[in-house]
């Protein structure tokens, strides 16, 4: 792609679980199946961010009449109502039991009825930009897998399959293996599709799987319709050094990739804070109104309760997430010395006996204490599993491990075969260019970020100044804005005039009572603000006229006109 983009979660197919409820399944099966979905979409209804699952749907298969028990709803915030209706799906199961043995159902007209409740809801909902056009029918079944194959295939030549992304079958094993019909002569189990399944009859859309009826094995199966199912664009882009002796000298060596999950991202579900001991990652979703207050803010002293060892080295990788924390003997000024001495010497002995056996601890973190003034906390909190990794040094490594609510299915890939001569010498050419390190090095590896962060705030100071007008060049004209943010039209006021001080405002106010004029004004004139000039009714034809100016927009210089009464 060019513009090297994609959309995440972005082909999520809607999904309807088709549950047979037909013999021979027993209500130990029943239990374990409604309790892997309410585990799995538990946690998919708590999801932050773009959605896992969109739609959801259940429907249950007896006799020939298959009910929607749930139609299709959207997962997000709400459990509540798919929680009622997998207890719906275990009284069915449990009732089902009792019930005498009937003719096989009718797959064809469950498989019919999805696809039509799937189109109804297509066109009543509304969706942006043509994600969830795609359905996926899960048929948990304890029937023989190649029989339901062959009834699922046959179904599929007379239904309309322009939304349908695939069907796959589910045979669970009632008994610890399956009918006659999926073993062979020797014996063995079938494989994952039956042996007819290169025949052309079959179609692309099928997939079948045998599994155990067991909890984590059916919440394994529903946790990867929480996986990124997209394969419009590759993901990642891994880029070598180019190839000299290649016709394309000169152009990196790209391998192209898809990146998986291996454990849930905690921090997008509640009681993240049970997952992590670093306190600022903990309440990184809390805004500080000021940073007096931020810096104020309490943090709970974590417990970590060790409850087993593992050898060092059989820890994998990729369960290990979060921030890596170094735990060493406290400094805190509040114990007594001796105390502290002794702690000092207890954790070194720790290091030391862990490390003669390399072996490291696993611990939980225990719920923190609730204050008193609190409100109400749930009835369960989760309890986080942590590693930690002795040092010669005297201190620990804290790193976070995954747990089995976090686990994502894991699908090693098994089309791995030989490579042509060809590609073994252009990688190991290309491999050939590279600087080999003894060792790794942070400080000799730097990303540019304090160059960033310092041109960040070089470019928001810039555009500071280029928003902020200059006082001294900016007219009286420019300030002045009526209600609703718009500036004024036509302004009562465009400039100021300095008017001429009038000595007659300084003379006592027995002089002025006295005062005469010659054109004939009143006698008593009265001046009650010094330093303004007023005149009298002989001018009041004059402040007229210079309201009307005003309020026609122009602009009139001088002082303003006050008319007084002649007489007192």
């Amino acid at each position: 792609m060019t513009d090297r983009v994609r959309y995440l979660l972005g082909k999520q197919p809607a999904r309807l679980l088709l549950i047979d409820q037909s013999a021979p399944i027993t209500p130990d099966i029943g239990d374990n199946l409604c309790l892997a979905l309410e585990n799995v979409l538990a946690l998919a209804c708590n999801f932050t961010g773009p959605s896992r699952m969109p739609f959801f749907s259940v429907m249950v298969l007896q006799h020939y009449q298959p009910e929607v028990i749930l139609p299709f709803s959207y997962v997000r915030n709400n459990f509540h109502r798919i929680q009622t209706a997998l207890n719906d799906v275990h009284l069915r199961i449990s009732e089902s039991v009792n019930a005498c043995k009937e003719a096989s159902p009718s797959y064809f007209q469950a498989i019919a009825e999805a696809c039509l409740l799937y189109r109804r809801q297509l066109q009543s909902t509304a969706q942006p930009g043509g994600f969830c056009q795609q359905l996926e029918i899960i048929l948990l079944t304890c029937q023989s897998s190649s029989h339901v194959q062959r009834l699922v295939d046959t179904a599929l030549a007379s239904i309309d399959t322009q939304y349908l992304k695939r069907i796959q079958v589910v045979s669970l094993s009632c008994t610890g293996g399956w009918g006659m019909e999926d073993v062979d002569l020797d014996g063995s189990q079938s494989s994952l599709h039956s042996n007819d399944s290169s025949n052309a009859s079959l179609s692309s859309l099928i997939e079948v799987i045998n599994m155990e009826p067991e909890v984590l094995c059916l919440q394994n199966l529903f946790t990867g319709w929480l996986v990124d199912m997209g394969t419009d664009s590759e993901h990642l882009h891994i880029l070598l050094p180019p190839c000299l002796n290649s016709g394309n000298a000169g152009v990196p060596l790209i391998v192209k990739c898809d990146v998986h999950e291996r454990v849930f991202q905690p921090a997008q579900l509640p009681f993240y804070n049970q997952f992590t001991i670093h306190a600022d990652s903990s309440s990184m979703k809390m805004v500080f109104p000021s940073t007096s207050k931020a810096m104020g803010i309490s943090v709970p002293i974590y417990q970590l309760q060790v409850t087993s060892l593992v050898p060092v080295t059989a820890v994998c990788d990729s369960i290990v997430f979060d921030m890596p924390l170094v735990a060493k003997a406290t400094a805190c000024w509040k114990m007594e010395w001796d105390d502290l001495e002794k702690n000092h010497q207890l954790l070194i002995a720790l290091c030391q006996a862990l490390g003669k056996e390399e072996k490291a601890m696993v611990a939980s973190l225990l719920p923190p204490s609730k204050p008193s003034h609190a409100v109400s906390q749930p009835d369960t909190i989760p309890q986080g599993r942590f590693l930690l990794v002795p040092f010669s040094d005297g201190t620990l490594l804290v790193k976070a491990l995954a747990t089995q609510e976090l686990l994502l299915p894991y699908q090693p890939s098994h089309n791995v075969g030989s490579v042509t001569q060809d590609t073994h010498d252009l990688i190991s050419e290309s491999l050939q260019q590279l600087e080999t390190l003894e060792s790794y090095n942070p400080l000799d590896h730097s990303a540019g970020l304090f160059e960033s962060l310092k041109g960040m705030g070089r470019n928001l100071s810039t555009q500071m100044q280029q928003k902020r007008p200059l006082e001294e060049s900016c007219p009286l004209t420019n300030k002045i804005v009526v209600k609703g943010g718009r500036p004024a039209m036509k302004p009562a006021v465009v400039a100021t005039v300095t008017r001429k001080h009038s000595e007659l405002a300084d003379t006592p106010l027995t002089k002025r009572i006295e005062h005469k004029t010659g054109s004939g004004a009143p006698r008593r004139t009265l001046y009650t603000q010094p330093h303004s000039m007023f005149y009298t009714e002989d001018n009041a034809a004059g402040g007229t006229r210079q309201q009307a100016h005003i309020n026609a927009g122009q602009i009139r210089h001088g002082p303003s006109v006050v008319s007084f009464p002649s007489t007192l």
